[in-house]
């Protein structure tokens, strides 16, 4: 009940905050805090579900919690119903009828402070079970969960070919009994790993095939290295393997494959020859084998370009933008390459566009095209600042918006100025969403209100980059918006030259879905970070970049379920936390150009986890090389 209670709260405080602000005028502060408090207590209530009944005192928290929610239900039900009454009363009568109703949600923040403060000692002691459950939702998440999904590998999103990779799902799962081997074919630059690589990340692949693994071939290959990368992308490499012979290395290949079905992509295959001398690995069971294959084309027929689909020329730089481009009506993909500061309004003529990359050597790109027009457009990506136009005034017809574009998933990056109502209430399926700009201009409020509160109703975000890019101007100090303004379904974040403070991290630490937070350079400010207790429940890949941070105090219990750690130019570090040798998921620490204590402390966390006989032995990958 407990549960249902807080998740119920929660919803209501959200509703209250972001649609109905002003009924809470008096008392928004006092919402707020109580908003980040009650998310705090509901990861411990679901830390603590298996152990409820074990324990009396963790049960006790959770009668508490109960009870002091629903006293703070009442509070503020009862205060939004006296502000509505009060709009309606004069000036006297307002004086006469006044409650002090910020003094009681006061009473109740420091009832819920008192239970958080008992809540954060079970954390830091690991008491009652705490320490083991997050140890075993450590070890769940990296030895594979039921829902068959691969491991973690932090891959930027694939985007475009959306009806190419239907078809090849399809024929991959075909249901044929005996091995398959399906080619992608095509001359140089078609994107052909583009739509391998969103075939091999999709969802339906990742249940239908719990083995998978994806090496690169060339023209140039060890048979061998195949091999032995294979068995280590299915982590079935051994040190004593790599003195086995090619044969002996197949048939231990041929036997893992054989336990189930499996998906091997082997990129970049130049000839029929090279597939010839691999096959003695794979075994002729149910299951698939996906291949690629280069052949290029000498000769061009113009009338035949004209029906091309797909244009990839991010290896050319153009200086200006092909004026002939409007003439490719069936393109479903485009990514260029230039000097480019407009996209032109031509574009907008090619309405089959699903995807556009537009790689540019100027900071802005102002965007004449009008996306209003492209209603199969599902992906638009530029590294400069996007300027975007916004849909025309006179849309509204008949009480129903005719330029809502359900299709679009993916804009990214366009400037702050470009996050307003109209724009981003017409995109509500977006589930990236990048913004590269002076980011104060996002997050400064007028009139109560600022342009970032137009993310917090996009309900299908999931990826979220916001760049400080105040060129020519030194970046200042940043800050966040409160918890409650976040897309509610975030799962990564990246942060670069927002210069925040580390307390910021507090916020951060408790978005409920968040998995994946880059902190790019100069994401962070500041000596000292010390992580809450309760917070990153589900953070699975953490990357840190330049910044001068020198300590770092962390545990197990800040970053149960953590991966993957990258650590870029952090040069003041003294040391990562030991703490984190006790964290069973963590697999892999990169650190780059950082302090030599730092690096000493890494290899320390390895030798912990080794000696404390781990299941997933940990990687390190430093550099330079000592």
């Amino acid at each position: 009940m407990a549960d249902a209670a807080v998740e119920f709260l929660l919803l209501n405080l959200k509703q209250l905050l972001v649609y109905n602000a002003d009924l809470i005028s008096g008392v928004k502060e006092q919402v707020e805090s109580l908003y980040n408090e009650l998310s705090m207590l509901k990861a411990f209530l679901k830390d603590s579900t298996e152990n409820r009944s074990e324990y009396e005192i963790v049960k006790e928290l959770v009668r508490q919690i109960r009870v002091v929610v629903y006293e703070a239900e009442d509070v503020i039900d009862t205060f939004v119903v006296h502000t509505s009454l009060q709009k309606a009363r004069s000036g006297f009568s307002k004086v006469i009828h006044g409650i002090d109703y910020p003094g009681k949600l006061r009473i109740v923040a420091k009832e819920i402070g008192s239970i958080r403060k008992r809540v954060d000692d079970l954390y830091r002691k690991q008491s009652f079970g705490f320490g083991v459950i997050q140890q075993q939702a450590g070890e769940k998440s990296s030895r594979g969960s039921p829902d068959k999904k691969a491991p973690v590998v932090e891959e930027e999103n694939v985007v475009g070919f959306d009806q190419e990779a239907e078809i090849l799902v399809a024929r991959l799962n075909g249901g044929k009994e005996e091995m398959e081997v399906v080619s992608v074919i095509g001359m140089g630059g078609l994107g052909k790993t583009t739509l391998a690589r969103k075939v091999f990340t999709g969802p339906v692949i990742e249940y239908e095939f719990y083995i998978r693994a994806w090496i690169y071939v060339s023209q140039e290959y060890s048979r061998r290295e195949v091999f032995l990368g294979i068995l280590n992308s299915i982590n079935k490499l051994t040190d004593e393997m790599y003195k086995w012979s090619d044969e002996k290395l197949a048939e231990e290949l041929r036997v893992h494959l054989h336990c189930g079905r499996y998906l091997i992509v082997i990129d970049d295959v130049w000839t029929k020859g090279a597939w010839d001398d691999l096959k003695m690995a794979f075994p002729k069971n149910n299951n698939k084998k996906q291949g690629e294959s280069r052949r290029e084309h000498t000769s061009f027929i113009h009338e035949a370009f004209k029906l091309l689909r797909v244009l990839e020329m991010r290896s050319i730089n153009l200086p200006v933008f092909p004026v002939k481009m409007k003439e490719l009506v069936h393109l479903r993909y485009i990514a260029l390459h230039g000097d480019f500061e407009i996209l032109p309004a031509s574009i907008s003529y090619l309405w089959n566009l699903q995807t556009v990359i537009i790689e540019t050597t100027s900071r802005t790109l102002k965007v004449e095209a009008d996306i209003w027009k492209m209603l199969q457009l599902r992906h638009f990506f530029t590294n400069a600042s996007s300027r975007l136009r916004g849909p025309p005034t006179n849309a509204w017809k008949s009480g129903k918006d005719p330029l809502v574009r359900r299709n679009l998933q993916t804009l990214s990056t366009i400037s702050p100025e470009s996050c307003t109502e109209d724009i981003l209430a017409r995109t509500p399926n977006l589930k990236k969403l990048g913004v590269r700009g002076k980011l104060r201009t996002l997050m400064e409020e007028k009139g109560g209100s600022s342009l970032f509160d137009n993310l917090t109703k996009l309900d299908h975000l999931v990826t979220l980059k916001l760049l400080n890019d105040t060129f020519p101007d030194r970046p200042s100090s940043g800050s966040l918006p409160p918890l409650y303004k976040f897309p509610p379904n975030l799962k990564k974040l990246t942060l670069a030259d927002t210069l925040l403070d580390w307390e910021h991290m507090a916020i951060l630490g408790i978005l409920p879905k968040l998995e994946v937070l880059k902190l790019k350079d100069n994401a962070f400010k500041g000596e000292r970070w010390e992580p809450l207790d309760g917070g990153f429940r589900l953070l699975r890949f953490l990357q840190i970049g330049r910044t001068d941070l020198v300590h770092w105090k962390g545990s197990s219990h800040h970053f149960p379920r953590l991966h993957r750690l990258i650590l870029k130019h952090c040069e003041s570090l003294k040391a990562v936390p030991s703490g984190l040798g006790d964290v069973s998921a963590l697999q892999i620490i990169e650190v780059y150009h950082s302090s030599r204590t730092a690096v000493a402390s890494v290899k320390q966390i390895q030798t912990q986890k080794q000696q404390g006989l781990a299941i997933n032995q940990l990687k390190l990958l430093i550099y330079p090389p000592e």
